[in-house]
């Protein structure tokens, strides 16, 4: 290949491009690898909405530990009376009040000392 501007150049631009193309390549490899790593959290039935006491199973595909809180955001209008674990590793029984709740998709939060779970729960009936 003879040395010259254009070749210098064309050469040049080649390399920008692989390097775009590997650091591209690169970075969604890398948020792919971290939302597999991810703990999620999940209730395989809709949370009924208006009851004063609703039982609810949520799953989490982790590990949490010992210890166990679950939170909704406040704006969902969730209030959890009690959750403990259930016999079945990975799951958590909860018990809801729904009274005011506001129906549609929201967050749940599992958390134990050892790994947080997070997922989407519906609340209302499909």
């Amino acid at each position: 290949m003879p040395d010259t501007p254009k070749t210098r150049a064309a050469l040049g631009v080649s390399a920008l491009a692989l390097t775009l193309w590997s650091t591209t390549v690169a970075t969604a490899t890398q948020d792919i690898s971290t939302s597999i790593d991810e703990c999620a959290a999940w209730a395989e039935e809709p949370i009924p909405a208006r009851k004063d006491q609703a039982e609810v199973i949520v799953k989490y595909s982790e590990p949490i530990g010992d210890s166990l809180k679950v939170s909704f955001p406040d704006s969902a209008r969730i209030q959890v009376i009690a959750a403990s674990k259930a016999r079945e590793p990975l799951t958590a029984t909860l018990l809801l009040n729904t009274t005011l709740a506001v129906p549609g998709t929201w967050k749940v939060v599992v958390r134990g000392q050892a790994n947080t779970c997070t997922g989407d729960v519906f609340v209302g009936t499909k």
